[in-house]
């Protein structure tokens, strides 16, 4: 968690905080993963990952885009 920006009021103002963009496809990433290790199936596993990858991707350019601006 990131901790309050000093001599900031309201809600909710945080440094450096995570874009929700980025938290999402990262816990979209995860849940991919875990539904990999309980597949049934070696088709639904591999794209499970391959899902996960693409998440992960989005995080990542949604995090370097955050960072350029």
């Amino acid at each position: 968690r990131s901790k309050p920006a000093t001599g900031t009021y309201g809600p909710a103002r945080t440094t450096r905080a995570k874009p929700l963009k980025d938290r999402r496809y990262q816990e979209r990433a995860a849940y991919l993963r875990r539904l990999a290790k309980e597949a049934q199936t070696e088709a639904l596993r591999q794209s499970c990952l391959k899902q996960a990858e693409t998440y992960e991707a989005l995080a990542r350019d949604e995090a370097e885009a955050v960072g350029q601006e």
